[in-house]
């Protein structure tokens, strides 16, 4: 029996969610662009380049300051030692006096090695300084190193180059909206139709909906997908609803801005004949159609729109009625599950479903 449908709207392939966005975090000048729009990149590929020589000549003042204050260092710790090698020999001096017993040069003496002791502590703090100012150096160094890393920009995810947004030469200011933006990816894997329903069917939609979807390039192949998000607001201006449809097995050559056409299929109805859940109500499926039932765990064998056979892991909820199960997660509403004897099910079968009220 045909599967039958409560609405059709035309649409549009996109990224889901949405584009993955390649941007800059430095300001800087365009040196270099290594891909074109359509080429598939792994991520942490090379995207493009930004011109280094500024980020270099940084590098090597910060470099030249790090060797100068390492040679501060070391010539206040030089400093430091030789002063306390002269107040150890005065201190043996006084050790020498104090057992000659003569008072008025011990006295001398003492006053000697206090004053020796106090420009010990103004070298231990031109010492503690000297540290400071290197460990500063080596900050600036390893941050100059960062920039110089950032002028290299790489896909944060594997994908294909949906659009460049920069050329050679372009002036990139990061932090400035769309001025810091360099390329779009989109993730061939994760892809969604955008569809405007008409308002007079928007009402017989909802959210987990099964819906088959024809893309315009291959017209005789239909494609399986699931109502992921309604829009929050209806556009007046053209009397419809934005529906997000996700594709669950799309194909890597489809493209954004690829014409498709939805087809929202009717919601079965539950157990007590009411109707398949949206939001907050729950799915019920056939018991007996539940295999390897452990605790709220379960698994349930659907029909695609192939008439191939899917192993789906489900999440059972604690509903139960008239020998049907609440599942919580791993079914839409609309899903064909198999029954019978499972003896040599295996992902991917074709089946000839016949259809069981």
């Amino acid at each position: 029996t045909p599967v039958r449908s409560v609405a059709q709207a035309a649409g549009w392939i996109e990224p889901d969610p949405r584009p993955v966005d390649v941007a800059s975090v430095i300001d800087g000048v365009v040196n270099e662009i290594l891909v074109r729009e359509g080429d598939v990149v792994e991520a942490g590929a090379v995207i493009l380049r930004l011109d280094p020589r500024d980020a270099e000549l940084d590098a090597r003042v910060a470099e030249s300051a790090l060797v100068e204050a390492g040679a501060r260092r070391r010539q206040a710790e030089a400093t430091l030692a030789a002063h306390q090698a002269r107040v150890e020999v005065e201190r043996a001096r006084l050790a020498e006096l104090e057992e000659a017993a003569r008072r008025l040069r011990v006295v001398t003496q003492r006053a000697t090695i206090a004053a020796q002791v106090a420009d010990r502590e103004v070298l231990a703090a031109v010492l503690t300084v000297a540290e400071a100012d290197l460990a500063a150096a080596r900050i600036a160094v390893e941050r100059v190193g960062l920039i110089l890393e950032r002028t290299i920009v790489r896909a944060p995810v594997a994908g294909i180059v949906m659009r460049m947004l920069v050329q050679r030469g372009s002036r990139v200011l990061a932090g400035d909206g769309d001025r810091a933006l360099l390329a779009e990816l989109f993730e061939p894997e994760r892809l969604q139709v955008r569809v405007d329903v008409p308002l007079a069917d928007a009402a017989k939609l909802v959210v987990g909906q099964r819906v088959q979807v024809v893309v315009e390039p291959w017209p005789d192949r239909l494609f399986e997908g699931v109502v992921a998000r309604l829009a929050g607001a209806a556009d007046v201006s053209r009397n419809t609803l934005q529906a997000k449809v996700r594709l669950l097995q799309p194909i890597p050559a489809m493209r954004p801005e690829m014409l498709a056409r939805a087809r929202f299929l009717a919601v079965e109805s539950g157990p007590g004949g009411k109707g398949a859940p949206s939001g907050g109500v729950a799915i019920y499926a056939p018991e007996k159609t539940l295999r390897s039932v452990s605790g709220d765990r379960a698994v349930a064998w659907i029909v695609d729109l192939d008439e191939r056979l899917r192993r789906r892991d489900v999440r059972l909820g604690a509903g139960r009625r008239d020998g049907w199960v609440e599942v919580r997660d791993g079914l839409f509403p609309g899903d064909l599950i198999a029954i019978g004897d499972d003896t040599g099910w295996r992902d991917g079968r074709r089946v000839e479903p016949q259809r069981r009220e």
